[in-house]
């Protein structure tokens, strides 16, 4: 998700979970990512984004920068941890 981009959150809820049911037959983990974080954007979006977290019982959400490196390699190892734990 674009964190300049508030409205991309509705997608978890009409795009991409839906998406991910019509694939899968069990619950599956999964993270919200925050992208853009050097971009400008309001501490409401990151709110929004806790509570579609929780509401969607996703595992985790953070926010990274390709541009600026930040959390790249953070949101890589979590994603990672969260696939190792569903595959044991």
């Amino acid at each position: 998700m674009s964190l300049n981009n508030p409205e991309i959150l509705q997608n978890i809820y009409s795009k991409w979970l839906p998406e991910i049911k019509a694939h899968t037959q069990v619950d599956i983990p999964f993270v919200i990512l925050g992208m853009k974080s050097d971009l400008e954007y309001s501490q409401e979006i990151l709110k929004e984004a806790q509570e579609v977290q929780m509401k969607t019982k996703a595992k985790d959400s953070l926010i990274y920068s390709t541009e600026t490196n930040q959390n790249v390699k953070l949101a890589l190892r979590v994603a990672l941890e969260h696939y190792e734990e569903t595959s044991k």
